[in-house]
């Protein structure tokens, strides 16, 4: 099922978000004291960036998923439409 497969991407890509989250702070700590060069924290902060527009990537095609599945399962888009409400 093509949602499934996609929740355990999104899953395995937000881990990966928290890591480079992680990576990036070392970075910047690194930096702060003098240790590397702020090259690193750059690469860290790309790769950070990268990793964080997969995950929403990931989150629209796992809610295009969700429609789907909702509409194989025989669900559908209301035709009508409730009467709008007067206030007098």
């Amino acid at each position: 099922m093509a949602w499934q497969a996609e929740q355990r991407r999104n899953q395995a890509i937000s881990a990966q978000v928290q890591s480079d989250r992680r990576a990036l702070t070392l970075a910047q700590d690194q930096y702060r004291h003098g240790l590397q060069n702020y090259l690193q924290v750059l690469d860290a902060q790309r790769r950070m960036l990268q990793s964080q527009t997969q995950e929403a990537e990931s989150t629209a095609t796992l809610s295009g998923n969700l429609v789907q599945l909702y509409n194989a399962l025989g669900g559908g888009w209301e035709q009508a439409f409730p009467e709008a409400r007067t206030t007098k």
